[in-house]
């Protein structure tokens, strides 16, 4: 448990602070809890012995401060009294606990945004070998330990101070029956705690792992639809689909039950406990005397401490279940900070670069973590302003991976990768807000035509006249007038109303609407037919001069107007010129 609440003081960061204020708020309420039930004791003292009350001091004096005579219309005021404190006493407990739901719910907030900001920071060799759907299940975790980790710590500190105050009162009462209900509630509980321990750790990660591979398995069919219709295959992705769900449904039952049981145990403690106190007293010569007035107070005590002890239990299960997950996010974020810290502030804001100028690449190697074979090997290479470059070579020759490091993904092992004379990595943003980047595979998201020219750009900054210019420009504006809804039409899910070229115009238009000067294109032709992939190239060999542009290619036909041609083998550039003599070369 100690390791549980270091992770969570890890997580909570800046509310830590918060969470002390929390505990405050809470010893106020439990105040309130010892003022009511301490007073039940002289309540039903007063009501079945009053005799015995005079005489008191704190009792002659409330009868002053009341201004009332007899111990009967003090009994009166007095239980008015415990109504009230109790009444007091239930609306503080409410708004203690909905503010103990918002504050997870906050914090949940926080760590999203916490995770969010480190990811943004980390280096893209950081993402590479690592499933999106880690990415998925992190967030699944933060919402673990807020839900299932957070909340219930601070419950526990919030019934446990109660639990000890209400004790302490009932100790001043009869301390032999506050030891006899400790032992039976200690012995039962410590039984609940041996079964469950391991399962409640357990549970928490066999279900963070199952909701990742739901979504996993979603991906796979939404991705891949037509091919599995048609190969008839649909049936058993789905199959795998409701597998995943039921393991998910059959993971979060147990964890419930485990929850629940609990309560079951505190009740039967409890009537034990009653009866066992009725019997000594009844075998006892003199003890039916003060059973009554003793019995009183420990029934007013167990409405408050059985739920509190029946809490108890429930969120050290929850703790539990919500181990696994909060040590995992723990470890990615300590990860995530290490490398957020050992970058430099080249990542971060940096001055502009004015206008494009030249890109140079001088002596430049990269190896991938973990290989010890270099994946690019001594590159030199220049690309001026306007010029059209193209580089070709066999799968496995580091095309992607020159991209990678031109682009400042990757960090270079070895060399200097410089922009206008300055390092690309001292600039890296300033060295991006000149570059667009067009994949093979387009990406669109969920929305309409406008949402995805002007990709993640905020509402307000969104103009629409520069979406029609950009899309004009990417020689798709004729075909956006004619949908229905023009720039508001749904493009579908990954673009499923787009063609392929389509899709790599609509690349164009980002491109265009974010005025970059420096257009990359890594295979974007290659899965377009050929009639396509001609309009495509027609629209590199338009750019030559007003744009610089990259082409990554397997296709010849794709480099066939570029200015200047590259082929790599085995991560080196083994031939440079123009088309017709590096095509001639490797031909011959």
């Amino acid at each position: 448990m100690s390791d549980a609440f270091r992770d969570f003081a890890y997580l909570l960061g800046p509310y830590r602070r918060r969470a002390t204020l929390v505990m405050l708020f809470l010893l106020g309420a439990s105040l309130l809890d010892l003022c009511g039930i301490g007073l039940v004791w002289p309540y039903i003292v007063v009501l079945s012995q009053p005799e015995l009350l005079d005489g008191q001091p704190l009792w002659e004096q409330l009868k002053r401060a009341t201004g009332v005579e007899s111990n009967r219309s003090a009994s009166v005021m007095l239980g008015g009294l415990i109504v009230l404190i109790f009444y007091a006493k239930g609306y503080a407990h409410f708004r203690m606990h909905r503010y103990i739901l918002n504050f997870g719910a906050e914090h949940y907030v926080h760590m999203v945004e916490r995770l969010s900001r480190l990811y943004q920071r980390a280096p893209y060799g950081f993402f590479i070998g690592r499933a999106s759907t880690m990415l998925v299940r992190q967030l699944f975790n933060a919402q673990l330990f807020a839900n299932q980790g957070l909340i219930p710590a601070l419950r526990i500190c919030s019934e446990l101070i109660v639990a000890v105050a209400v004790v302490t009162l009932l100790a001043f009462v009869n301390p032999a029956a506050v030891a006899i209900l400790a032992a039976i509630l200690g012995a039962l509980l410590w039984v609940y705690d041996r079964r469950f321990r391991g399962r409640s750790r357990a549970l928490g990660e066999e279900l963070a792992r199952a909701r990742t591979q739901m979504v996993v398995e979603t991906r796979h069919v939404a991705g891949a639809l037509k091919e599995l219709r048609v190969l008839g295959t649909e049936p058993q992705f789905f199959e795998r689909i409701r597998e995943t769900a039921d393991a998910v449904g059959h993971t979060a039952a147990e964890q419930v039950m485990i929850r629940q049981l609990p309560r079951y145990v505190v009740d039967s403690a409890m009537v034990t406990f009653v009866v066992l106190i009725a019997s000594i007293a009844t075998l006892t010569p003199g003890g039916t005397e003060t059973i009554v007035a003793t019995l009183g107070v420990f029934g007013a005590a167990a409405a408050r401490l059985i739920p509190s002890i029946n809490q108890l239990a429930v969120n050290v299960s929850d703790i539990r279940f919500s181990r696994e997950p909060s040590a995992a996010l723990r470890e990615e974020i300590v990860t995530l900070e290490a490398i957020a810290a050992g970058r430099s502030d080249g990542d971060g804001v940096s001055s502009p670069l004015g206008p494009f100028e030249r890109l140079d690449l001088r002596d430049v190697t990269f190896s991938y973590d973990g290989s010890e074979v270099e994946a690019l090997r001594g590159l030199d290479l220049s690309i001026e302003a306007g010029e059209s470059v193209g580089i070709i070579g066999a799968s496995g020759a580091g095309k992607t991976t020159l991209i990678d490091v031109l682009l400042g993904l990757l960090s270079p092992s070895g060399g200097t990768l410089e922009v206008n004379g300055r390092s690309v990595a001292e600039n890296l943003r300033a060295w991006n807000d000149l570059v667009a980047y067009l994949p093979q595979d387009v990406q669109l998201i969920d929305g309409s035509v406008r949402d995805n020219v002007a990709l993640g750009a905020p509402p307000s900054q969104i103009d629409d006249a520069r979406v029609w210019r950009a899309l004009e420009q990417a020689r798709l504006r004729d075909y956006v007038e004619s949908l229905p809804e023009g720039l508001d039409t749904s493009v579908g899910e990954g673009g499923e109303r787009f063609s392929g070229g389509q899709r790599a115009r609509v690349a164009l238009a980002r491109a265009f609407f974010f005025e970059r000067q420096v257009f990359v294109l890594d295979e974007a032709t290659a899965s377009l037919d050929h009639e396509t992939e001609a309009e495509i190239v027609s629209e590199i060999e338009r750019l030559k001069g007003d744009k610089t542009v990259i082409v990554i290619a397997h296709r010849l036909s794709t480099v066939e107007r570029c200015d200047t041609l590259y082929r790599l083998e085995q991560g080196r550039i083994v031939d440079r010129g123009s088309y017709a003599n590096v095509v001639d070369s490797a031909n011959g």
